[in-house]
Parts: C-alpha cells; sequence; structure tokens
C-alpha cells in the first residue's frame, strides 16, 4: 500500500505523487518498486536492499541518495487469553540529499 503525503499546514494525504511529497509505502510489491525505480529514480540496489529479509540495520549512500535501515520489534496484543505475536518492523527511510524527498517503506515479518 502506498501513500503520498504532502506538507500543506500538517501532512495532507494526496491522490497521486507531487514534487516534495513524502511517500509511505507499507509492505512494498512490484508496483512499487517499480513506481519507486522509474518515476523516483531511487537507486534499485537500495530496493533489493529492502527486500532482503537478512539485511541489518545500517546506513549507505549512493549518489545523492541517503538509505537508513532500522529493525524495531513489535508486539500484536490480542486479547488477554491469546498470548502475544512477535514482529520484526523492518523501516527504511530514503531520503535524496539534492533536494527534499522522503521516502518510508515498512515490512513486517512475523517472528513468533
Amino acid at each position: 500500500m502506498r501513500t503520498y503525503l504532502y506538507c500543506e499546514a500538517g501532512f495532507v494525504e494526496k491522490a497521486q505523487w507531487l514534487p516534495n511529497s513524502w511517500v509511505n509505502v507499507v509492505c512494498p510489491n512490484n508496483d512499487d518498486f517499480e513506481f519507486l525505480t522509474k518515476t523516483l529514480n531511487v537507486p534499485e540496489s537500495f530496493l533489493d536492499d529492502i527486500a532482503d529479509t537478512d539485511e541489518r540495520p545500517r546506513t549507505d549512500t549512493e549518489g545523492n541518495w541517503l538509505l537508513t535501515i532500522l529493525r524495531i520489534p513489535v508486539v500484536n496484543k490480542q486479547n488477554g487469553s491469546l498470548p502475544s505475536t512477535l514482529y520484526r518492523l523492518e523501516l527504511s527511510l530514503i531520503t535524496r540529499l539534492s533536494c527534499p524527498s522522503v521516502i518510508t517503506t515498512r515490512i513486517y515479518y512475523r517472528i513468533s
């Protein structure tokens, strides 16, 4: 799922991408990866790293782009009688250094 947030007195969700928008992608699919590489010119190597389930938290640069990958444990508490489910959130921040662009991707991996 991909959303576009544009800053107008706070972030406002838009139906399509506009320059200087924040692009938020949850569980990116091939269409999302194609949009990021073809429309926004995000380096393909960054997207390969994001899709790698064994990727470690780190930062990397390529040209005018900066990639930051974080891993965050997340507990999904259902109801009191069921055990909680543990997920690992892989949060990626992609920013273009030459002009303000922010892209975030979130992928959830079930651990238990």
